[in-house]
């Protein structure tokens, strides 16, 4: 499977500064409103890559699910690999998954990964682990959640808020009583302090659970404005976006999508804070991440939700309480990070065919 990080260089059509795309060489242009994208591989060859950060060193960070954690220098065209955690534990979307690098790595130089390992007992499990960055190595590993795996809908995508807590996204197993098991650690986005241990204003006291109902979800990103979204994979209908409000329920396994069905609408009724969907989809797009990008060289305040299914990008703007989708921008991605070099954007991606999903 030839797995590739690729490169768009964002320029605007006018930019100072700014070389013409269309002298520069390129596999393949796009033109979306004053801006011209090249696209170019820098990396090949990869391991089913799951997670890519731009890090604070304008290096690319990226796991791959067989258990790499790499970074590549864009202006050496140098990949290193930092860690490979030996006991990951790999079959179909089980691996190493989620990782996320804190914001503020001068003063606390940690990287967070979750991952799917074998226990002691040789069974798996999933976990949230913390590593300390030094000098081209990740050292001091610290677990700060360790939990039931099964086979599938695993979640595991992990970020840094802007308060400096950690959170998690976890999936249910595909064990649909856990989504509203308030003492399950599944379906869920849990909220912890950087060293594993539970803030003291979480809803319930000694309980990292921030949002429950959930089925799988993969995507997790934050606005300018400091609100968190998550998408999330539906079963054969209803994949959604959700507005995560501290407390809520997101209703699965009683609500798919929106409480639009009689059955539905009396589980929302009867439990106050059910929180509906931002937008669903049917048929399903297997959203796999998101991330809000605002800017005034590409396009202002809107959402990206990179499919799994498709693998494409769409674009969304915010409504009150909605996501308006606003166009598809290109296919080929699975999940993607950017960041500025000089006075162009870098905005890398996966381009990855899957072999087999679990939604």
């Amino acid at each position: 499977m030839d797995l590739k990080i690729l490169v768009i260089l964002i320029a605007a059509a006018h930019g100072a500064g700014c070389r013409n795309a269309a002298e520069m060489e390129y596999e393949s242009l796009y033109s979306i409103g004053g801006s011209v994208l090249g696209v170019t591989t820098v990396v090949d060859s990869l391991d089913v890559p799951w997670e890519i950060c731009w890090g604070p060193d304008d290096n690319i960070w990226f796991t791959e699910q067989s258990g790499s954690i790499s970074r590549y220098d864009p202006r050496t065209n140098v990949r290193k690999r930092l860690l490979f955690i030996k006991n990951t534990y790999r079959m179909r979307t089980s691996g190493l998954l989620g990782m996320a690098l804190h914001t503020d790595m001068k003063r606390y130089p940690y990287v967070f990964i979750a991952y799917t390992a074998r226990s002691n007992t040789e069974r798996q499990v999933s976990r949230v682990m913390r590593f300390t960055y030094r000098t081209d190595t990740l050292t001091d590993p610290l677990l700060i959640l360790e939990y039931a795996a099964w086979s599938g809908h695993f979640g595991a995508r992990v970020v840094v808020a802007p308060d400096g807590k950690l959170m998690v996204a976890t999936g249910d197993g595909a064990q649909f009583e856990n989504a509203q098991n308030i003492k399950s650690p599944h379906g869920k986005i849990l909220r912890f302090n950087i060293d594993g241990t539970v803030p003291d204003d979480n809803p319930v006291a000694g309980s990292p659970v921030w949002v429950y109902g959930l089925r799988n979800p993969q995507g997790m990103a934050y606005s300018a404005g400091g609100t968190l979204y998550s998408s999330d994979h539906g079963d054969a209908t209803d994949d959604e976006v959700n507005r995560i409000i501290r407390g809520r329920n997101y209703g699965w396994p009683h609500i798919e999508g929106y409480p639009d069905r009689e059955k539905e609408a009396d589980f929302a009724r009867q439990r106050a804070g059910t929180e509906e969907p931002m937008i669903a989809w049917t048929p399903t797009v297997a959203p796999g991440h998101g991330y809000h990008y605002i800017g005034k060289r590409l396009w202002s305040h809107l959402s990206r939700i990179v499919g799994l299914l498709g693998r494409m990008a769409d674009r969304y703007k915010f409504g009150p309480r909605k996501l308006i989708l606003t166009g598809i921008l290109f296919g080929g991605i699975a999940f993607v990070a950017f960041g500025m070099m000089t006075d162009v954007w870098h905005f890398y991606f996966f381009n990855q065919t899957c072999e087999y999903l679990i939604i």
